[in-house]
């Protein structure tokens, strides 16, 4: 390096240890010839390389490749270049579930200071539902009328946990039976063997991935007959599993279509890429260092001896 560089730059930069930034990567041929630089670069092209298949693989979905998306309120089928939006989720299940938000409402209200007025117009809203319940919500009456005498009174919510488990009973079969009505006639739209080849992203914000209703179903609906177990109801659930060939993903926090096919796509991808080299389809979907990582860390001292 040049006496005048040597002046300028801090001696950090020109240390031979010390890899070089790229303005002044030139003065040093070492850095050239680096097997640091050329693995750089073969990373960088197999970055690139893997972009491009990921672009061939995800022009085949919705295509070759059916696709249903559950987002919010709708079921989405792509399939043989086509487009179908149904809303699968009945207006009752989210009457019930307004009905069961109140008594969050209510206990809210109880623990912060000054919610006089907030607790004069929720009483004065729960009063007007009473009196404008259509027949098949008419069984809720109960509970609002508790709801009122709460509200009344200024008391925390209590003893409302049957009729709550209640509600949620009841939601829950609304909705499934909303979901079960299309999918089964979704499934009588695509051949037996594309069935097979299926993917389903359930798109959602990230609490309820634990159990996920849509998630439960989907896991059940592509098993068929076969009586296994489905891990969406633990609270270990993850957020993808193969089930009989299947696809099913949980798309945590992503609400735009693009965004979950983009993540489908890297499922497909990731999926060939782990079972060709290591012979497991699932590795490159969590850690990849999470199975040897315990062994080494059963050879750390944590106990500072």
């Amino acid at each position: 390096m040049s006496l005048v560089l040597r002046r300028i730059l801090p001696p950090v930069l020109y240390s031979p240890c010390v890899s070089l930034p790229p303005l002044v990567s030139h003065y040093c041929p070492r850095a050239q010839d680096s097997p640091t630089r050329s693995l750089h670069e073969l990373n960088r092209l197999y970055l690139d390389t893997y972009r491009l298949r990921k672009e061939e693989v995800k022009q085949t979905l919705g295509k070759s490749k059916p696709v249903i998306l559950i987002k919010a309120d709708n079921l989405i089928l792509l399939h043989q270049g086509k487009r179908t939006d149904v809303c699968y989720i009945p207006e009752k299940y989210h009457v019930l579930k307004d009905i069961a938000h109140i008594s969050c409402l209510i206990h809210t209200i109880s623990m912060i200071k000054s919610a006089d007025e907030i607790r004069k117009k929720a009483l004065s809203l729960v009063v007007r539902t009473q009196s404008s319940l259509t027949p098949d919500l008419a069984k809720q009456q109960p509970l609002l009328e508790k709801y009122r005498k709460l509200l009344e009174s200024g008391e925390p919510p209590k003893d409302l946990k049957r009729e709550l488990e209640d509600l949620i009973s009841e939601a829950a079969k609304c909705r499934l039976l909303g979901l079960h009505h299309h999918v089964q006639r979704i499934k009588g739209e695509i051949a037996p063997n594309l069935w097979k080849n299926l993917s389903v992203v359930v798109m959602g914000p990230a609490m309820p991935r634990k159990g996920e209703l849509s998630m439960q179903y989907m896991h059940k609906a592509l098993q068929g007959s076969k009586k296994q177990e489905c891990p969406y109801h633990k609270p270990s659930s993850h957020e993808s599993s193969a089930v009989e060939g299947h696809r099913l993903i949980y798309a945590e926090s992503i609400h735009e279509e693009s965004q979950a096919l983009d993540l489908l796509t890297s499922h497909i991808c990731d999926e060939s890429l782990g079972e060709g080299l290591l012979g497991d389809k699932e590795v490159m979907q969590g850690d990849f260092l999470r199975t040897v990582t315990p062994h080494h860390l059963s050879h750390l001292d944590f106990e500072g001896k």
